[in-house]
């Protein structure tokens, strides 16, 4: 970073953030002054007020990680708190690890509100054909540790008990800083296209940025991979008097066991799902429809395929019958 004239605080929290005179004031009282700032701020992870004495682990850094791999041995008994993306990933891995796995979730089945019916049952049948216990439309109540072990109460009356307790319930956005400013916030920093926020010469990237696409109907904050690099890039190039507008609809990916899936735009199982299989299960694209227009992708074992599924959701594809897109996106 030297070579680029680039000073770097690490442990250095940021406490105040004047928009007016451009300047921010760190947490040893240091004040600096800046042209244009860049706020990635990311998110923190969604807690369960039921854990007064902080006895979980919520999966989000890497500390976490590493909590997670080393008392991860074979023969442990974890529980995860959580049947989304983030908890579906966890169970997956561990039970490869060998561990006993239970899941919890409020849902009726495992990742229900992003995929149809008949999908989610075939994939509680794969994790339990792995020894996963599914605990489905429970909620915890109470969190409780004795000894090494933690103990968590559910909302039919029953409780478990595992050495390992996890819970992976997505991210609230970290906007303190900015709502302190008084910087306008709904679900993240709001953004302009060119990724400014509402006080000129300060931008928003990554998780923590609430951005509009003209083929979108909704604002969209995104938490993955693909949206904070290449918004972050955009950002910086903003920064530097680019003047470009965002318009990447970003996409994210997550593999269970032998499926793995790539997906792009709004998925949610409420909405029409047309499901073009080769293999049920195994291979194959979701289309998520509103009004019948093409709003999201699912290309399901399908890879590089991404390109042709957002141009689909950017074209507002539009069809008769759900049926007419079967063959639109093929595999290899």
């Amino acid at each position: 970073l030297d070579q680029w004239g680039v000073d770097e605080h690490l442990a250095t929290p940021v406490v105040e953030l004047d928009p007016t005179a451009h300047t921010i004031r760190d947490a040893y009282g240091t004040v600096t002054g800046f042209d244009t700032l860049l706020l990635a701020t990311g998110g923190m992870p969604r807690r369960l007020p039921q854990d007064a004495h902080h006895d979980l682990i919520y999966f989000r850094s890497l500390d976490d990680y590493l909590k997670v791999y080393h008392a991860a041995k074979p023969g442990t008994q974890a529980i995860i708190i959580g049947g989304g993306f983030i908890g579906s990933e966890l169970a997956a891995v561990l039970s490869l690890r060998e561990v006993a796995v239970t899941v919890v979730f409020p849902e009726s089945h495992l990742l229900a509100a992003k995929f149809p019916r008949d999908l989610t049952k075939y994939l509680e049948q794969v994790y339990h054909q792995h020894g996963v216990t599914l605990v489905a439309e429970r909620t915890v109540t109470g969190v409780t540790r004795s000894g090494g072990a933690v103990t968590v109460s559910l909302s039919d009356g029953t409780a478990l008990t595992a050495p390992l307790v996890i819970a992976g319930l997505g991210l609230e956005p970290n906007t303190t800083l900015a709502e302190a400013a008084g910087l306008a916030v709904d679900n993240g920093i709001i953004v302009d296209p060119h990724l400014e926020t509402s006080a000129a010469g300060i931008f928003a990237a990554g998780d923590v940025a609430s951005f509009a696409l003209p083929f979108v109907d909704h604002r969209l904050r995104v938490e993955h991979e693909d949206n904070a690099l290449v918004q972050g890039r955009l950002a910086g190039e903003n920064m530097a008097g680019a003047a470009k507008s965002y318009g990447h609809l970003p996409f994210f990916y997550s593999d269970l066991y032998t499926m793995g899936y790539e997906a792009i735009g709004t998925i949610d199982s409420q909405l029409d799902v047309f499901a073009d299989w080769t293999t049920f299960g195994q291979e194959g694209v979701l289309y998520y429809l509103h009004n019948r227009q093409v709003v999201g992708v699912v290309n399901w074992n399908v890879w590089d395929r991404i390109p042709q599924a957002r141009q689909l959701i950017a074209d507002r594809t539009t069809v008769a019958q759900a049926k007419d897109l079967k063959g639109r996106i093929r595999p290899d």
